[in-house]
């Protein structure tokens, strides 16, 4: 089942990324976001239905290591390669105050297990095992490979400069590129089992027994009172500078959500607070709503040139369903449509887009779709020729053309009648002189 729920939602984010994206906020009700930055979004729609601070620049601290895994799994062909542990990647982190899994020099692990403890308990020193393997195998930097990744996702305000998220000025990004980065993580095999696991056994190896780690996400652990039951995944993060971080899904009734929260209270742990709070607000007062169906007419255009029909009627090029407040009813949503022209002249094609409709609520384009005929409308040849003769008739270059030949012809007879005239009276003189 939880497998089923997983693919489910994957299908969903998948699904998203291809369908028109719109983004709404609406204000919360009956709480506020103490986050300092934060988004929820709806995966089903790719519509934002909270932000807060998403443009704004924000160290990520350890949700860095999603990157981290991102790029191990585009670059390991099999997870259950054998890694060996340096003792660099344990001295490296002295001092630095990160979180480790324990990890000791000269162990062997496999990528999977580098990868869980990752994950679940922010391993540090599995994300230095990670570093090496993959430069090894690619014989590429791995930061250079984590700003490469994030410049393909477009996440145009990111710069990585280490694996870890340990804090540095230039180690940088945005609520709304970890969004992007997020829902390409998810859709990676397995990602999010691995991410939504309260507790991990890291299996026996050379120096260490079968072991349990525990999650640092509190919405996913049970033993928690901030464990939400919804949430799925995905990854938290701490410095001072960075505050409190979380990143997260959540699905139920067939809804899914992602939410993203920075810079969170560290004592009052807000980021899971606020997560929670956004979570239920949108499960509570949010709903589908098919807002253009292919069915449904929305406009009619004129047609020129056919004996067929005057008018053809325009429909959505595609059902468009959005997620919006249950409050908000039907009548508040408005239809600007947006035609290419007054009227089209025939052949017409079935599926031809004519013009588009905007769709609006509370001042805010929620979505936008093209419109479309459905039959095709072909073409009368002989109304095609006298709407031919008409414009040719008629256009300025034929009306320059035809006053240029009246005014030849009328010069013409201007000159001829000059001519008679004159031949007239050379006639008159010859007589006159064969008379004398």
């Amino acid at each position: 089942m939880k497998k089923l729920a997983s693919f489910l939602l994957v299908f969903c984010i998948t699904l998203s990324s291809i369908c028109f994206s719109a983004s709404a906020s609406y204000k919360t009700q009956g709480f506020s976001v103490k986050s300092e930055a934060a988004a929820l979004i709806s995966l089903d729609t790719d519509d934002i239905l909270y932000e807060k601070n998403i443009d704004q620049k924000r160290y990520p601290a350890s949700i860095t290591k999603i990157m981290t895994a991102v790029i191990l799994m585009d670059n390991c062909t099999n997870l259950d390669d054998k890694a060996t542990v340096t003792k660099n990647n344990i001295e490296s982190l002295f001092g630095s105050d990160l979180t480790t899994g324990g990890l000791v020099a000269d162990e062997v692990v496999s990528l999977r297990v580098c990868l869980n403890l990752l994950m679940v308990c922010s391993a540090a020193d599995a994300a230095n095992v990670i570093v090496d393997y993959v430069e090894k195998q690619t014989g590429k930097d791995f930061v250079t490979l984590m700003n490469q990744k994030a410049k393909s996702l477009k996440m145009n305000k990111t710069h990585f400069v280490n694996a870890t998220g340990l804090h540095d000025e230039n180690h940088y990004t945005t609520v709304r590129d970890l969004l992007k980065l997020c829902k390409y993580a998810v859709k990676l095999p397995n990602f999010l089992d691995i991410t939504s696991q309260a507790t991990y056994y890291a299996p026996e190896t050379n120096k260490h027994k079968k072991r349990m780690v525990v999650t640092t996400n509190f919405l996913i652990n049970p033993a928690t009172t901030m464990y939400y039951s919804y949430v799925k995944g995905i990854k938290t993060g701490f410095t001072t500078p960075a505050g409190r971080c979380v990143a997260s899904t959540a699905s139920k009734d067939g809804y899914n959500y992602m939410c993203i929260v920075m810079g969170g209270d560290n004592q009052k742990r807000t980021e899971f607070s606020d997560s929670k709070n956004l979570y239920k607000w949108a499960f509570e007062n949010f709903e589908y709503r098919t807002v253009a169906d292919t069915e449904n007419i929305v406009d009619e255009m004129e047609v020129e040139l056919s004996s067929e029909t005057d008018y053809i009627q325009l429909y959505p090029e595609k059902n468009v369903t959005v997620i919006m407040p249950k409050d908000i009813d039907n009548e508040s949503i408005i239809y600007d449509v947006v035609l290419k022209d007054n009227s089209v002249w025939a052949p017409v094609e079935k599926g031809q887009v004519l013009g588009y409709v905007s769709i609006k609520c509370a001042g805010s384009e929620i979505a936008k779709v093209n419109l479309v005929n459905k039959e095709k409308i072909n073409r009368s040849l002989w109304l095609y020729i006298l709407k031919i003769g008409k414009n040719i008739i008629t256009s300025p270059f034929f009306l320059i053309l035809l006053a240029a030949f009246v005014l030849i012809v009328i010069l013409l007879i201007i000159f001829g009648t000059i001519s008679r005239s004159r031949r007239r009276k050379r006639l008159k003189r010859v007589r006159k002189i064969k008379r004398m």
